[in-house]
């Protein structure tokens, strides 16, 4: 023990001596209650009361006891078995079972402590006889990293890693930035005999593809003592109903015993969608291992094509700039044609961009009133053909009075606090030197809901009236560029810069602007991804609006998943915030559709998705165990490195020549006295004694 201190002042301790004392004195001073029974109870009763109440002021001053805490650790070691399939792939699987058994015992008949961990996708506290080597990946520099973490400052007397030395995921073991004071051993599992197989090592490819295009992804082949064979290569594509179609297929011709090629496919994304596919090698005889000669890769094929209509008054050649400036973006198609010959419907399009409409001839009013009424986003191009009336009526975007079809020469000036999209500012600023648009003359008035890319400005003039505005009014997006001509923008750009670069970019984004639909669903129900692999966790994230689309999390939201097979899975979702959340992976390799559902009063509403989960096939890529990158370890964790033969000696081989003794670990403790029990105890005797005295002898 250290010692008591106080939280007060030493002198208010003779205080405390004094109260006790003047208290003692108060009752029994001079008292006549027990003197029939001799000055002895009376001295007894003084010192009971006085020795009490000392104590009670005492404890007032909130002493502290320190003392020393002594704790023994016994030494611990750490076992560390490889759960991943490789081991198995070449062993026996009844054999690598009987091994881990026979770790399992380990550091007994020895006076420590054993930690049994079993790693692969994950690292977990388990005993070696509930392995099961189903782990789909191996990360060994994870291992060490746990380890050198979790028992760092412990009493840690060495480490056993059992692993055939094949590692698929994070870094070079080798480079992890861990130093081990005990020894870190290893017991070497697996061959290392090179063996003839057959390896489909990768796949490259992009995440996504859009549809009609074509994509490419190159496969990397290779073989081990297979010299003078050939297989096989075929790429199978898996339509909807599980069914496959071969798109590729070449003969390879394996010339030496360490063999590598790299092969690139095209081929073309005819339809949308997540699109699985598979690299099969054809085998050779005598091959290690067949579960790598195929390998899966997913595609996800967009069709993200937006269908645009160009409607014009009268032939122009701002129609043709449209058209070949519109075929350079990816995923949009044009339809370009004048109201004379226009007899299609408006439905079938996502976007339509009226040129000089309304006009002022007569017979293109019924035409302009139908795009109107198809509530598409309109995209208005005025010119010296347009009716400005009938435009101010059309829509509330923007109003021009008083021009009487007269018209300015406009230069575009880029407005740079715009903000529905963002721009290249220094790629924008060719348009200060662009020729002139021929843009309507009069008075401007623009909606507040308007935002202005381009003001115009009139010779040196820089005016506040727009040339290239959009917005949305009514539910409905409006873009009006206030101006014919952009052919002669596209000509001078080409001259000048030798390319079209400023002018398609502000014709692009204003075409997505206008495209983007907005989102007014009450329930919407997303994944990170739709496509997972089999050790990912699979998140959802939902979100319900009320009707007056305020986010709310109020009533319960159910999910139900429905695999391949057809079974399904219920799930509720946590509220967090004003969101829904739901964390229900990871799942089994298939494709899977969810359907969520929320009821609020007498509305119900619902929510569908999918998603894929694919298989983890990297421990069938290498089966050679990597003994040389164990030794190259335990030499610089001061270990060893054994063999399957040696397991059932270990205990010798490991602890013989170790100094296996137990640290003892001191610390210095504070704790109040009053938190003692003794002492509370104490104190409640001393007054229980004097209490049951007072009544015994006959007295209150």
């Amino acid at each position: 023990m250290e010692g008591i201190s106080l939280m007060y002042p030493a002198w208010m301790v003779l205080l405390c001596l004094l109260a006790g004392l003047f208290y003692g004195l108060f009752h029994y001073y001079k008292s006549h209650q027990f003197k029939d029974k001799g000055p002895w109870l009376t001295w007894l009763l003084f010192a009971l009361r006085t020795t009490a109440v000392t104590c009670l002021a005492l404890l007032l001053l909130s002493p502290l006891l320190k003392y020393f805490n002594h704790v023994e650790e016994k030494p611990v070691w750490v076992v560390a078995l490889d759960n991943s399939q490789s081991v198995i792939m070449a062993s026996d699987s009844l054999e690598m079972a009987n091994l881990y058994s026979t770790l399992g015992e380990v550091g007994t008949n020895q006076s420590i402590e054993t930690d049994f961990l079993l790693f692969g996708d994950e690292l977990t506290y388990d005993h070696p006889d509930n392995s099961d080597f189903s782990a789909k990946s191996t990360d060994l520099s994870a291992v060490l990293k746990y380890i050198h973490n979790t028992y760092e400052g412990r009493n840690l007397a060495g480490v056993l890693i059992a692993t055939d030395g094949i590692y698929n995921r994070g870094a070079n073991p080798v480079y992890t930035p861990v130093h081990s004071g005990a020894p870190v051993h290893f017991l070497a599992l697996g061959d290392t005999t090179v063996r003839r197989d057959l390896i489909v090592r990768r796949v490259l490819h992009n995440r996504i593809a859009y549809l009609g295009e074509n994509f490419s992804f190159q496969v990397d082949v290779s073989a081990r003592m297979a010299s003078g064979s050939s297989t096989q290569l075929q790429i199978f594509a898996y339509r909807s109903n599980e069914s496959t179609e071969l798109i590729h297929s070449e003969e390879i011709d394996i010339d030496r015993d360490d063999f590598f090629q790299t092969v690139e496919v095209v081929s073309v994304a005819n339809s949308p969608g997540l699109k699985r596919y598979r690299v099969v090698l054809s085998p050779v005889a005598d091959e290690l291992s067949l579960q790598n000669n195929s390998r899966d890769f997913y595609l996800e094929v967009l069709d993200n094509r937006k269908e645009v209509l160009v409607l014009g008054a009268v032939p122009h050649p701002d129609l043709g700039t449209i058209k070949t400036l519109v075929e350079g973006f990816k995923n949009y198609e044009l339809s370009i044609s004048t109201t004379e010959n226009w007899d299609g419907n408006f439905d079938d399009y996502d976007l339509v961009i009226l040129h000089q409409l309304p006009g002022r001839t007569s017979g293109n009013q019924r035409i302009v009133q139908q795009a109107l009424d198809s509530e598409k986003p309109l995209f208005f191009i005025l010119g010296n053909q347009s009716n400005i009336q009938q435009f101010n009526q059309s829509q509330d975007l923007l109003q021009i009075t008083g021009g009487r079809n007269r018209q300015n020469d406009a230069v575009p000036l880029v407005n740079s606090t715009f903000n529905p999209f963002s721009f290249n500012t220094e790629l924008y600023q060719r348009f200060r030197a662009f020729v002139p648009l021929k843009s309507p003359f009069g008075e401007y008035e623009l909606s507040p809901a308007a935002d202005v890319l381009m003001y115009q400005r009139i010779g040196q003039v820089e005016t506040e009236m727009p040339l290239l505005a959009m917005g949305e009014r009514s539910g409905k997006r409006i873009a009006v560029l206030t101006g014919e001509g952009i052919w002669r923008w596209r000509l001078f750009e080409f001259s000048s810069y030798q390319s079209t670069d400023a002018t398609a970019d502000a014709l692009q984004k204003t075409l997505q602007f206008l495209s983007i639909a907005e989102d007014d669903r009450r329930l919407r129900v997303y994944t990170d991804n739709n496509l997972y692999d089999e050790n990912e966790r699979v998140i959802f994230e939902a979100e319900y609006y009320n009707a007056s689309y305020q986010r709310i999390n109020t009533p319960d939201l159910r999910l139900e998943l429905t695999n391949q097979n057809g079974s399904t899975y219920s799930y509720t979702f946590d509220r967090r915030d004003d969101y829904y959340l739901l964390s229900a992976g990871p799942f089994s390799p298939g494709d899977y559709i969810f359907s969520a559902e929320v009821t609020a009063g007498m509305e119900t509403f619902e929510a569908r998705g999918g998603f894929t989960v694919r298989p983890i096939e990297l421990e069938s890529i290498n089966l050679q165990a990597s003994h040389g990158l164990l030794k190259q370890l335990s030499e610089r964790f001061n270990g060893g490195v054994f063999y399957p033969d040696q397991a059932g000696d270990l205990n010798n081989l490991l602890f013989d020549d170790m100094d296996l003794r137990p640290v003892v670990h001191s610390s210095l403790r504070t704790n109040l006295v009053l938190n003692l029990f003794w002492v509370c105890l104490t104190l409640l005797l001393l007054l229980f004694t004097e209490w049951f005295l007072r009544r015994f002898f006959g007295s209150y």
